[in-house]
Order: structure tokens, then C-alpha cells, then sequence
């Protein structure tokens, strides 16, 4: 029997965006609505609040689990604009396990913040937001440019690839990531980045070439810290 973990992805972006979530969630009020005993086995809380059939949960795929727990964050806060990996789920873009942090884009913010599992991100670029179904995150040029500044090399590749081939149905060119992404004044994965630019390649069909790629020992520069930017571009 395959198991969750060895699960294969999706080959179009299309198929792979969870805009939904991947199973049914539930508030804590919505549960004495209907007279569901969420506190029971037969439920686990995905976030405060807000709970999951435990089997259906606990099978999915770990990319899908992650993209169940954004959507129950989503559930909490509806105007959070989604940036990085949690943006990459409405876009379908490639994601490698399950992702630990939920990443949110606010702009007004001086610096970027942790809560608990929450990294709140700003810069002193604007994002374009985009709506994804109910959902707002930023857009997909933004949010490739964002994930290839953080990501080890071989997941990073595989999101650029994704986002360049046609057969994956990914709507950019190499020349527009490319501009895009030296509009920005940080120096921020800048090399990391020169390196992706030489290897991407829009006729990429799978995942395969791109996460066969070995991951770099550089530290991952997600997580908020002291500086007003952890997606500063």
C-alpha cells in the first residue's frame, strides 16, 4: 500500500493548488451546531478551534496536511494575505514535506514577527495579492521570487521549473523571474539565485530533475528575525 509520504504529486499546477481544503474542518461552534464531539477520537485539532476528521488528516499526503493547516488558519483570519510556501499552496506550486511554519505578508508592519507557528513577514517591497478563491496571497511571480531567495537549492529549482513549464502550466518566462527579481535591492539569496538562473528550464515535465538537485547547507532565512524583513526583496 503507498503510504502518505511517498504519495506522487499532481503533475499540473492546477491540480496541485489546494483552494479548498483537503479535508473537512470544523470550528468549535460549528461542532455543537451540528453535534459533532470534536473532543473525541474520531477528530484532531489542527488549530485552536478548529478541528479535522483524524483519519482523513493523518493519511494526507505531507503536503496536503500542510495545506489543510493553512486553510484552517485561513479559517481564523480571513484578511491574511499568504506569502512563501503557504502561498505556493493556492498557486500548486512544489512543496517538499510538510512545511512547519503558516507564512503571512503584512505590509504595515516595522518588522517581521514570529507567533507560535505564524511567521508574519513584511518588506520594504510591496507585494502584488492576489485572490485565490476566498483566499488572499501574494501572486505567483512574487511569491517564486520569494521561495527561490529561501529554499534549498533542489526545492527552489523545482518551484522555478514548475512555474516556467507549459506542460506544468506554469505561465512565466526565465527573462520576467529574472527582472523581477533584480528590481529588488536586498542582496538576499542573490546568489542562490544566479545559480537557479543558470538551471532553470521551462520544459521541465516533473519534479524529478529539479529535487534530484543536493540541498545546500546554507541556514533557511524564513524564519523573522531582528531585521524589518525575512521576504525582503
Amino acid at each position: 500500500m503507498l503510504k502518505a509520504q511517498d504519495a506522487i504529486m499532481p503533475l499540473l499546477l492546477s491540480d496541485r493548488a489546494a483552494l479548498t481544503s483537503p479535508v473537512p474542518l470544523v470550528t468549535s461552534a460549528e461542532a455543537r451546531m451540528l453535534g459533532i464531539r470534536v473532543a473525541s477520537t474520531a477528530h484532531v485539532r489542527v488549530r485552536s478551534g478548529i478541528y479535522a476528521p483524524r483519519t482523513a488528516y493523518l493519511t494526507l499526503p505531507p503536503w496536503e496536511r500542510y495545506a489543510a493547516r493553512v486553510h484552517a488558519f485561513v479559517r481564523a483570519h480571513p484578511a491574511a494575505v499568504l506569502c512563501l510556501e503557504s502561498a505556493a499552496v493556492m498557486w500548486g506550486l512544489p512543496l517538499f514535506g510538510e512545511t512547519r511554519d503558516i507564512h503571512v505578508f503584512d505590509a504595515d508592519r516595522s518588522r517581521s514577527r514570529r507567533f507560535g507557528d505564524v511567521c508574519v513577514h513584511t518588506s520594504m517591497h510591496d507585494r502584488a495579492v492576489a485572490r485565490r478563491g476566498s483566499l488572499l496571497c501574494t501572486s505567483m511571480i512574487d511569491t517564486v521570487i520569494d521561495l527561490s531567495r529561501v529554499l534549498p537549492p533542489a526545492e527552489a529549482l523545482a518551484v522555478v521549473d514548475a512555474a516556467m513549464s507549459r506542460t506544468q502550466g506554469g505561465p512565466l518566462d526565465l527573462t520576467e523571474l529574472r527582472e523581477h527579481a533584480a528590481a529588488q535591492t536586498t542582496t538576499r539569496g542573490s546568489a542562490r539565485q544566479r545559480w537557479l538562473w543558470e538551471r532553470a528550464d521551462g520544459r521541465s515535465e516533473s519534479l524529478r530533475k529539479a529535487s534530484a538537485v543536493p540541498r545546500s547547507s546554507g541556514a533557511d532565512s524564513r524564519t523573522p528575525n531582528s531585521r524589518r524583513s525575512s521576504t525582503t526583496r
